[in-house]
């Protein structure tokens, strides 16, 4: 009874993951978009306060974004068996 659920890699200013993103987005398998969380687009750019100055990592925004798409994406995860 295990359900694989995919997620999309934010593309970020020095790692391209579009292809990535667009292999789980054609799949058919469900999946967190992790990528529009932040708003990252195609050239690596994210919502404003969301890529910390390394430009790979969220910010603690940028990661509260992210779980918040978790819910959103698979909110039976909150349900306790």
């Amino acid at each position: 009874d295990i359900e694989l659920i995919l997620c999309t890699i934010p593309t970020t200013p020095v790692i391209n993951n579009n292809y990535k993103n667009a292999w789980v987005k054609n799949s058919g398998y469900r999946y967190i978009d992790f990528a529009s969380a932040v708003g990252a687009d195609t050239s690596g750019n994210w919502f404003n306060g969301m890529l910390s100055s390394d430009n790979v990592h969220p910010t603690e925004q940028g990661a509260k974004a992210l779980y918040g798409r978790v819910l959103t994406d698979f909110p039976e995860i909150m349900t306790s068996n």
